[in-house]
Protein backbone atom coordinates (compact mmCIF):
# COMPACT_ATOMS: atom_id res chain seq x y z
CA UNK A 1 0.00 0.00 0.00
CA UNK A 2 3.37 2.58 0.73
CA UNK A 3 4.68 1.66 -2.17
CA UNK A 4 1.67 2.09 -4.47
CA UNK A 5 1.09 5.76 -2.62
CA UNK A 6 4.37 6.38 -3.52
CA UNK A 7 4.14 5.21 -6.85
CA UNK A 8 1.39 7.50 -7.49
CA UNK A 9 2.95 10.77 -6.37
CA UNK A 10 5.51 9.65 -8.72
CA UNK A 11 3.58 9.28 -11.63
CA UNK A 12 0.96 11.83 -11.12
CA UNK A 13 3.38 15.21 -11.23
CA UNK A 14 1.20 18.38 -11.44
CA UNK A 15 0.76 19.68 -14.92
CA UNK A 16 3.31 22.46 -15.93
CA UNK A 17 0.26 25.07 -16.75
CA UNK A 18 -0.92 24.43 -13.39
CA UNK A 19 2.28 24.73 -11.72
CA UNK A 20 3.37 27.97 -13.60
CA UNK A 21 -0.01 29.52 -12.54
CA UNK A 22 0.45 28.53 -8.51
CA UNK A 23 4.15 29.84 -8.89
CA UNK A 24 3.07 33.22 -10.68
CA UNK A 25 0.15 33.90 -8.79
CA UNK A 26 1.59 33.09 -4.98
CA UNK A 27 4.49 35.61 -5.80
CA UNK A 28 2.31 38.10 -7.22
CA UNK A 29 0.06 37.74 -4.24
CA UNK A 30 3.46 38.05 -1.74
CA UNK A 31 4.64 40.94 -3.91
CA UNK A 32 1.19 42.61 -3.49
CA UNK A 33 1.12 41.51 0.35
CA UNK A 34 4.62 42.84 0.74
CA UNK A 35 5.07 46.39 -0.83
CA UNK A 36 1.25 47.52 -2.25
CA UNK A 37 0.04 50.28 0.02
CA UNK A 38 -3.15 48.33 1.25
CA UNK A 39 -2.90 49.45 5.18
CA UNK A 40 -3.04 45.91 6.14
CA UNK A 41 -1.69 44.87 9.57
CA UNK A 42 2.22 44.97 10.25
CA UNK A 43 2.21 41.05 11.39
CA UNK A 44 -0.26 40.34 8.08
CA UNK A 45 2.05 42.03 6.04
CA UNK A 46 5.61 40.70 7.42
CA UNK A 47 4.57 37.03 7.90
CA UNK A 48 1.62 36.69 5.61
CA UNK A 49 4.42 37.67 2.98
CA UNK A 50 6.77 35.41 4.77
CA UNK A 51 4.44 32.27 4.21
CA UNK A 52 3.35 32.88 0.76
CA UNK A 53 7.41 32.88 0.19
CA UNK A 54 7.51 30.01 1.75
CA UNK A 55 4.69 28.45 -0.33
CA UNK A 56 5.94 29.71 -3.34
CA UNK A 57 9.51 27.72 -2.72
CA UNK A 58 7.45 24.74 -2.33
CA UNK A 59 5.68 24.77 -5.74
CA UNK A 60 8.79 25.74 -7.48
CA UNK A 61 10.50 22.57 -5.86
CA UNK A 62 7.90 20.12 -6.39
CA UNK A 63 7.77 21.57 -10.48
CA UNK A 64 11.69 21.18 -10.62
CA UNK A 65 11.71 17.96 -8.77
CA UNK A 66 8.78 16.46 -9.95
CA UNK A 67 9.42 12.82 -9.23
CA UNK A 68 9.59 13.58 -5.61
CA UNK A 69 6.66 12.24 -3.17
CA UNK A 70 4.47 15.39 -1.67
CA UNK A 71 6.20 14.78 1.38
CA UNK A 72 9.46 14.68 0.30
CA UNK A 73 8.91 17.72 -2.29
CA UNK A 74 7.61 19.79 1.31
CA UNK A 75 10.79 19.00 3.05
CA UNK A 76 13.11 19.57 0.65
CA UNK A 77 10.83 23.16 0.34
CA UNK A 78 11.37 23.23 4.21
CA UNK A 79 14.79 22.84 4.40
CA UNK A 80 15.43 25.25 1.65
CA UNK A 81 13.30 27.92 3.66
CA UNK A 82 15.15 27.10 6.43
CA UNK A 83 18.43 27.21 5.23
CA UNK A 84 17.94 30.47 3.57
CA UNK A 85 16.68 31.86 6.98
CA UNK A 86 19.66 30.66 8.76
CA UNK A 87 21.52 32.27 6.22
CA UNK A 88 20.66 35.57 7.69
CA UNK A 89 22.98 35.02 10.58
CA UNK A 90 25.94 34.70 8.15
CA UNK A 91 27.16 38.72 7.17
CA UNK A 92 29.95 39.69 4.79
CA UNK A 93 30.49 43.11 2.87
CA UNK A 94 29.13 41.47 0.13
CA UNK A 95 26.24 39.39 1.40
CA UNK A 96 25.32 42.57 3.20
CA UNK A 97 25.55 44.71 0.22
CA UNK A 98 23.33 42.06 -1.47
CA UNK A 99 20.56 42.44 1.00
CA UNK A 100 20.16 45.99 0.74
CA UNK A 101 19.07 45.83 -2.77
CA UNK A 102 15.51 44.68 -3.83
CA UNK A 103 16.56 40.82 -5.07
CA UNK A 104 18.34 40.75 -1.89
CA UNK A 105 15.25 41.69 0.40
CA UNK A 106 13.28 39.25 -1.85
CA UNK A 107 15.50 36.72 -2.00
CA UNK A 108 17.37 36.10 1.50
CA UNK A 109 16.09 39.09 3.80
CA UNK A 110 17.70 40.81 6.53
CA UNK A 111 16.79 40.06 10.29
CA UNK A 112 16.77 36.53 11.00
CA UNK A 113 13.48 35.01 13.29
CA UNK A 114 12.54 32.22 14.35
CA UNK A 115 8.96 33.07 13.80
CA UNK A 116 9.85 33.38 10.21
CA UNK A 117 10.55 29.82 10.16
CA UNK A 118 7.40 28.81 12.28
CA UNK A 119 5.62 30.32 9.40
CA UNK A 120 7.34 28.86 6.37
CA UNK A 121 6.81 25.01 8.10
CA UNK A 122 2.81 25.96 8.48
CA UNK A 123 2.77 27.34 4.46
CA UNK A 124 4.71 24.63 3.16
CA UNK A 125 2.62 21.98 5.38
CA UNK A 126 -0.56 23.82 3.99
CA UNK A 127 0.77 23.82 0.30
CA UNK A 128 1.41 19.94 0.41
CA UNK A 129 -2.11 19.35 1.84
CA UNK A 130 -3.57 21.44 -1.40
CA UNK A 131 -1.43 20.09 -3.53
CA UNK A 132 -2.33 16.40 -2.29
CA UNK A 133 -5.44 17.14 -3.26
CA UNK A 134 -4.83 18.51 -6.55
CA UNK A 135 -2.43 15.38 -8.05
CA UNK A 136 -4.93 13.22 -6.66
CA UNK A 137 -7.46 14.58 -8.93
CA UNK A 138 -8.18 14.41 -12.17
CA UNK A 139 -10.44 17.41 -13.36
CA UNK A 140 -7.85 19.31 -15.01
CA UNK A 141 -9.32 21.72 -17.47
CA UNK A 142 -8.15 20.08 -21.54
CA UNK A 143 -5.30 22.87 -22.00
CA UNK A 144 -3.75 21.62 -18.75
CA UNK A 145 -3.58 17.70 -19.64
CA UNK A 146 -2.40 18.19 -23.24
CA UNK A 147 1.27 19.07 -22.38
CA UNK A 148 3.35 16.16 -22.90
CA UNK A 149 7.37 16.27 -22.61
CA UNK A 150 9.44 15.40 -25.41
CA UNK A 151 13.21 15.26 -26.64
CA UNK A 152 12.58 17.84 -29.00
CA UNK A 153 11.21 20.36 -26.44
CA UNK A 154 14.56 19.62 -23.91
CA UNK A 155 16.63 20.42 -26.60
CA UNK A 156 15.39 23.33 -27.68
CA UNK A 157 14.67 24.43 -24.34
CA UNK A 158 18.44 24.06 -23.93
CA UNK A 159 18.88 25.98 -27.23
CA UNK A 160 16.97 29.05 -26.03
CA UNK A 161 19.17 29.26 -22.82
CA UNK A 162 22.45 28.66 -24.93
CA UNK A 163 21.17 31.32 -26.86
CA UNK A 164 20.04 34.22 -24.39
CA UNK A 165 22.94 33.20 -21.98
CA UNK A 166 25.68 34.17 -25.13
CA UNK A 167 23.55 37.26 -25.79
CA UNK A 168 24.05 38.27 -22.41
CA UNK A 169 27.82 37.07 -22.37
CA UNK A 170 28.29 39.37 -25.41
CA UNK A 171 26.21 42.50 -23.72
CA UNK A 172 28.89 41.85 -21.04
CA UNK A 173 26.60 41.62 -18.27
CA UNK A 174 27.74 38.41 -16.29
CA UNK A 175 30.93 39.49 -15.46
CA UNK A 176 29.87 42.09 -13.30
CA UNK A 177 27.18 39.21 -11.75
CA UNK A 178 30.52 36.86 -11.12
CA UNK A 179 33.40 39.36 -9.87
CA UNK A 180 30.65 41.42 -7.82
CA UNK A 181 28.26 39.44 -6.10
CA UNK A 182 26.55 42.25 -4.23
CA UNK A 183 25.61 43.22 -7.76
CA UNK A 184 23.67 40.09 -8.13
CA UNK A 185 20.05 42.18 -9.00
CA UNK A 186 21.50 44.07 -12.14
CA UNK A 187 20.63 41.43 -14.63
CA UNK A 188 17.10 42.48 -13.63
CA UNK A 189 17.82 45.80 -15.59
CA UNK A 190 18.48 44.07 -18.72
CA UNK A 191 16.20 42.36 -20.95
CA UNK A 192 19.16 39.37 -21.64
CA UNK A 193 18.93 38.98 -17.73
CA UNK A 194 15.86 37.98 -17.97
CA UNK A 195 15.90 36.04 -20.94
CA UNK A 196 18.83 34.08 -19.52
CA UNK A 197 16.63 33.42 -15.90
CA UNK A 198 13.50 32.36 -17.93
CA UNK A 199 15.19 30.17 -20.34
CA UNK A 200 17.69 28.04 -17.76
CA UNK A 201 13.96 27.54 -15.75
CA UNK A 202 12.32 26.59 -18.67
CA UNK A 203 15.26 24.01 -20.02
CA UNK A 204 15.21 22.97 -15.74
CA UNK A 205 11.05 21.96 -16.02
CA UNK A 206 11.48 20.34 -19.35
CA UNK A 207 14.28 18.38 -18.60
CA UNK A 208 12.67 17.56 -15.42
CA UNK A 209 9.34 16.86 -16.82
CA UNK A 210 11.35 14.53 -19.81
CA UNK A 211 13.18 12.04 -17.21
CA UNK A 212 10.24 11.49 -14.99
CA UNK A 213 7.97 10.71 -18.28
CA UNK A 214 10.80 8.17 -19.09
CA UNK A 215 11.31 6.61 -15.34
CA UNK A 216 7.56 6.01 -15.58
CA UNK A 217 7.38 4.73 -19.07
CA UNK A 218 10.40 2.14 -17.88
CA UNK A 219 8.41 1.44 -14.58
CA UNK A 220 5.36 0.66 -16.21
CA UNK A 221 7.18 -2.22 -18.72
CA UNK A 222 9.18 -3.68 -15.89
CA UNK A 223 5.80 -4.09 -14.23
CA UNK A 224 3.93 -5.65 -17.22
Amino acid sequence: MAQHWFNKQVISPRPLVLSSILILGTAALGLLIRFAPLDLPLVLVKYGGSMLWALMIYWMVSTLCCLLSVAAAGMAAAFVATSVECLKLYHSPGLDAFRLTLPGVLLLGRVFSLWDVVAYWLAILFGTLIDKGIRSSQRHPKFMRTYVPSRSRVVAAAVAAFISIAICVAQHHVHVVLLEPYTYGSPFRHKCGLLVIGSTIWAMLESTRYVARRRSQTRGHDEA
